[in-house]
């Protein structure tokens, strides 16, 4: 008991003299200001603190390395772990962000376009006079010796029976039989379809009938007398009341004469994107028009019966 008394008394008296030496060179180092008296002395002391101050930290510097070293790599693993962490998770964030962005693009092009096709579709009408109705193709019936469509619009959309369907770069078809919420399209290739058409160039009257090929028409029954040369423009010719005036149908890509018979033998490229188009126009006409095409319908009968 003496003995650890005694210790404890040693400890005691070497914390005092620590304590007090410390407060003494704060008080010097900070508080005395020099006289003229003790100016010199002062400087030396405070001379002496300083060396003995770096000297201390250059002896202490390697212990408190030491001593904060664990803390430091602690941290430094810490920092480490959380900033890839971070960084992964920005990454995530960044690649989901990418990929919304992508397809938000891509819807955006996709709007551009269809917009662009939409006003195409509006501009290529503005010299007709029947009324236009945007259309979408909604299915093809599945059928090798036909070419058809089905749209979205019906009789309850003003759509009849032999309405024209027109794109923006010609002609399509026309409306074989209107439900009350969809319709049937022949398109122009189809075999059993035929449009009143004349040479853009000259004016002459044909027929552009369909061969069931999906990129070829042909001109029926055109007399070698006919002046008609490779790219001629063929356009409607409004005979019958169908198909409005001047619309386009193809250009000739061929024209030959081989076995030198009183017909040529021609071929037409439809103009209209028959296997492309998502929208189209269907030409509405007027209880007037339906009349009148009805009627020159009956007289060509009649003309064809007393031949």
């Amino acid at each position: 008991m003496k003995t650890l008394f005694a210790k404890r008394t040693g400890a005691g008296f070497l914390m005092l003299f620590i304590v007090l030496l410390s407060a003494t060179m704060i008080y010097i180092d900070r508080v005395w200001q020099p006289t003229s008296l003790n100016s010199r002395a002062l400087a030396s002391a405070k001379a002496f603190l300083s060396g003995l101050r770096q000297n201390t930290l250059a002896v202490t510097y390697p212990i408190y390395y030491l001593a904060e070293a664990p803390y430091s790599f602690a941290g430094s693993v810490s920092d480490g772990l959380l900033n890839r962490t971070e960084l992964l998770a920005a990454k995530q964030q960044l690649e989901t962000k990418l990929l919304t962005m992508s397809k938000e693009l891509q819807k955006v092009q996709f709007l551009r376009a269809e917009n662009r096709r939409l006003r195409q579709l509006l501009d290529s009408t503005e010299r007709l006079s029947e009324q236009e109705l945007i259309a979408e193709i909604i299915g093809q019936p599945p059928s090798l010796n036909s070419h058809q469509i089905i749209i979205d619009k019906g009789m309850d959309d003003g759509v009849s029976n032999g309405d024209a369907v027109i794109d923006a770069q010609g002609l399509i078809g026309q409306v074989i039989e209107a439900a009350a919420y969809t319709s049937r399209v022949m398109l122009i290739v189809d075999r059993d379809h035929a449009v009143p058409a004349r040479i853009n160039r000259t004016g002459a009257r044909l027929i552009v009938g369909g061969t069931g090929d999906p990129e070829l028409l042909v001109l029926e029954n055109v007399p070698v007398s006919t002046d008609l040369v490779v790219g001629d423009l063929i356009e409607t010719s409004g005979f019958g009341g169908r198909f409005p005036v001047g619309y386009p149908v193809g250009r000739v890509v061929s024209v030959s004469n081989e076995a030198e018979l009183a017909y040529w033998q021609a071929t037409v490229r439809p103009l209209a994107a028959l296997r492309r188009a998502g929208y189209i126009l269907v030409l509405t006409r007027s209880e007037a028009a339906k009349e009148n095409s009805a009627q020159a319908a009956d007289d060509a009968s009649a003309d064809q019966e007393a031949l």
